[in-house]
């Protein structure tokens, strides 16, 4: 199976695979289906929320070149607004 090439990380923004879990008991009359989350570019479902609103900050005249994101957090949404504030260069 080729895999593609990404020209940028923000292709891979929610664009993860979904796999079926094929090795659960067989005994059980439904499929598992499971969506790879962690395969976005910072490992978590919250470069999604990260990306959207940094974007839409922007559009909305509120976040503008030179100023810093601040936000009160401990987990993975600190780390996906980190990457992408650095990426588009807060």
């Amino acid at each position: 199976m080729a895999g593609r090439v990404a020209k940028s990380s923000l292709e891979l923004i929610g664009d993860t695979p979904i796999v079926r879990l094929s090795k659960i008991d067989k005994d059980y009359p439904f499929e598992i289906w499971v969506k790879c989350e962690f395969m976005n570019p910072t490992g978590s479902v919250k470069d999604r929320m990260a990306y959207y609103m940094i974007k839409e900050a922007e559009k909305q005249g509120k976040l503008k070149p030179g100023m810093t994101i601040v936000i009160a957090t401990t987990g993975n949404t600190g780390i996906a607004f980190a990457a992408w504030g650095a990426y588009f260069g807060y």
